[in-house]
């Protein structure tokens, strides 16, 4: 499962080592609302060691971001929390 090796990646701290970066999030475009939250449910039932857990994910829909500049969309988190850039 991919979401699971984004955080398997990020709990190994492996964006340090390879890149240098403090911290990443990953930005996923979903069709719906309702395939966001269904990604957010799957997220939420996995556990890996020292990662940040669902909150490693942004999500919003490509009709979303069409609408304005993705950085400063509001993006929601795995957690349910609205992120913005800038």
């Amino acid at each position: 499962q991919k979401m699971r090796a984004y955080l398997i990646a990020h709990a190994a701290k492996q964006h340090q080592n390879k890149f240098g970066w403090k911290d990443f999030r990953v930005l996923t475009v979903t069709t719906d609302r309702r395939r966001s939250q269904s990604m957010t449910e799957a997220l939420r039932r996995l556990h890996v060691p020292h990662s940040r857990g669902a909150g490693l994910f942004l999500f919003a829909t490509a009709d979303d971001l069409r609408a304005c500049d993705p950085l400063s969309h509001i993006w929601r988190d795995g957690n349910g929390h609205d992120v913005r850039f800038v």
